[in-house]
């Protein structure tokens, strides 16, 4: 599935109308974001690695107030928080966003991942600092925006306060980086493998008749199929049996390395896994043995 996009007056990002007051932004790293508005105020679905300023982006798209909610605290994902005035962060997660939301991390991961983007002039005046007021939310939580809610579901896995918003009005599930066709385990702030088996079967049972679409921040963005969590349970049914690759996974940013980390499942270039399946997982045996 393909959608139009374009440039917003700050090159730095892409907008992608998505339909249905949902609106995919891209960074110059190609960190995804989603606006979804409704009838009285927009929550912002995480912001991306900060560089460039967000907020006169958004405030392009729409006139409604808007809320910054995090999937989770990765700096990815928390970096554009500033110029926003309500910042909304999974509980178990305020203490990672509070230290991956500062710029000089952001500086370092970004030229870890992608070191072009140290030509960019005044590199530092493209990372503006600061926030808002900080608040929590939990799984289970009603964000009402106006003629749809945004319900807040458990994803714990990537990190430990890692959640998905399933809005009432399209049956979109923002999963931030809560399952995809590359989910990290392997951090310090993952849960284990059983624990995210945990998560997935939760998810399956208790609100897949209600997902009809999966959106993700990375790569496919909207083209994630609902199947992935089925290939999220399989794959850790693969690493919990013993039978998880011997294909070593190396994290560009080492300060975030924790152990040997390897895929689960067998892929081609597009990470699919060998069976034709579109999620998989790494993980890490060091990082399991903690929990």
């Amino acid at each position: 599935m393909t959608f139009e996009e374009f440039e917003s007056a700050n090159p730095l990002f892409r907008v992608i109308p998505v339909g249905n007051g949902v609106t995919l932004i891209r960074d110059v790293m190609d960190v995804g974001m989603y606006l979804v508005e409704g009838a009285r105020s927009a929550a912002l679905l995480d912001t991306g690695i900060g560089i460039g300023e967000l907020a006169p982006v958004i405030r392009e798209i729409t006139s409604l107030p808007v809320t910054v909610y995090l999937t989770h605290g990765h700096v990815d994902h928390v970096g554009g928080i500033s110029g926003f005035r309500k910042i909304v962060v999974p509980e178990a997660d305020a203490g990672l966003m509070a230290v991956h939301s500062a710029a000089w991390l952001r500086r370092d991961f970004a030229s870890a991942y992608n070191p072009q983007l140290m030509e960019i002039e005044d590199l530092r005046d493209h990372m503006p600092d600061g926030a808002g007021d900080i608040c929590v939310c939990r799984p289970g939580d009603v964000i009402d925006l106006g003629g749809r809610t945004l319900i807040v579901l458990d994803l714990c896995g990537h990190t430990r306060g890692s959640v998905g918003f399933l809005d009432d009005k399209t049956g979109m599930l923002f999963a931030g980086d809560g399952c995809n066709n590359a989910t990290f385990l392997f951090l310090r702030e993952s849960a284990s493998v059983a624990e995210y088996r945990d998560t997935m079967i939760k998810l399956k049972a208790d609100w897949m008749p209600k997902i009809r679409r999966i959106l993700i921040c990375h790569a496919y963005y909207l083209n994630t199929p609902i199947t992935v969590v089925d290939d999220m349970i399989d794959c850790c049914d693969r690493v919990l049996a013993g039978n998880g690759t011997d294909e070593v996974f190396e994290l560009p940013y080492k300060p975030f390395r924790n152990g040997v980390a390897r895929w689960a499942a067998d892929g081609k270039d597009d990470r699919r896994s060998y069976d034709g399946c579109f999620g998989n997982l790494i993980f890490s045996e060091s990082r399991n043995r903690t929990n």
